[in-house]
Parts: C-alpha cells; structure tokens; sequence
C-alpha cells in the first residue's frame, strides 16, 4: 500500500526556518520535523525567493507557502477552463459517465 502525502504547512516551515536561522544540517532538520530528507531539500529549491537583490534572496515560510499554493492553483484544469467545467458539470446532470 501507498504511503500518504501532506503538504508541508506553516507550522513546519516556521520550525523549519528556526532551524535553519540555528544553521542545523538539513539531515537533522528532517528528523526533527518528522519528514524525509529529500522532502525538505525540495521544499527549500522549490520555494526558494529569488531577488534582483541578491541580501534579499532566500527561504523563507510565507513566501514558500505562496509559491506552493500558486503552484497548485495554476494546476487546476477544471478551474482554468470554464467552458470545459460547464461541459463536464452540464454531462455529469445528465448521468453521463466517461466511461
């Protein structure tokens, strides 16, 4: 059986950033939040803020939840498409199966 998955939320990212301020390896970091380290390595390369000021550039948990929720908005094909939601909604009322 598959293992499940949560986000990484607030909670985690504020610990995760206290962490980091405390300059705690990234192992470390890992088990003390509960999560695999490969976990926490992709948390920081994905929600990494980039500046054009280079002093402003960094990780940070506001950031790295907003970029992770514009990441998962911006995947939602129902919501970018009205037209084909209408279609899909319109079908489904009329007990119609994809199948």
């Amino acid at each position: 059986m598959g293992h499940h998955y949560r986000h990484i939320d607030m909670a985690e990212r504020r610990q995760i950033m206290k962490l980091l301020e405390r300059k705690v390896p990234l192992s470390q970091i890992a088990k003390i939040v509960g999560r695999h380290q490969s976990t926490i390595y992709r948390e920081l390369r994905r929600n990494f803020f980039r500046d054009k000021y280079p002093e402003f550039s960094g990780w940070f948990p506001w950031t790295a939840s907003e970029l992770a929720r514009k990441r998962r908005f911006k995947q939602r094909k129902l919501e970018r498409n009205r037209t084909l939601r209408a279609y899909i909604i319109d079908k489904l009322q009329q007990h119609w199966s994809p199948e």
